[in-house]
């Protein structure tokens, strides 16, 4: 899926045998194959600088190591000057302390990363029927446990529900996970 400018350069440095030009067509993505909703990602795609994503299941940023924060930022398109490159790591590490300081808005963004994985299977909180909350601290997340109950309350379900202690989760610096099993 190569951009014509790549192909001519490429075909220059080759040789002008023609073989690369002739042959990108055939490379060339287009919007045949794809689902109609992502065409035009598709059309944004080939001329973007850089590419960033969403996760709906992480909260990037706040639940990174600072290793794991500065090798991103390393390897960010375009780069970063060392300054920025240390400005943007202390700035995601400082920004983690709103974490331990007010665990309610773990839970706010864990539980709205489950409600947009919900959401894109067409379901909702009101779907669950089983609910795992894995934290590496049961006593600093115990008191702030009604904002859970509150959003479940708010959408009508009582789901059975487990909170297990865990001595770390997947990624590091992490607090909470969830974990739902839906019905339609």
């Amino acid at each position: 899926m190569p951009d014509a400018s790549f192909v001519e350069r490429a075909e220059e440095a080759l040789g002008n045998t023609g073989a690369l030009r002739h042959s990108a067509r055939f490379l060339t993505r287009g919007d045949a194959g794809l689902a109609v909703w992502f065409r035009q990602w598709a059309r944004l795609e080939r001329t973007a600088v850089s590419l960033c994503t969403y996760e709906c299941r992480l909260v990037p940023g706040l639940l990174q190591s600072e290793g794991y924060v500065r090798t991103l930022c390393e390897n960010e398109i375009p780069p970063l000057s060392d300054d920025a490159l240390e400005t943007t790591v202390q700035m995601r590490m400082e920004r983690q302390q709103l974490l331990r300081e007010r665990p309610n808005a773990t839970f706010d963004f864990v539980i709205e990363n489950l409600e947009a994985v919900l959401g894109e299977a067409g379901m909702s909180l009101a779907n669950l029927v089983r609910l795992n909350v894995y934290t590496t601290d049961v006593d600093l997340l115990f008191p702030h446990y009604g904002v859970l109950a509150s959003r479940l309350g708010a959408a009508g379900v009582a789901p059975t529900t487990t909170m297990l202690g865990v001595t770390r989760l997947a990624v590091p610096g992490q607090m909470v996970e969830l974990e739902g099993t839906a019905v339609a």
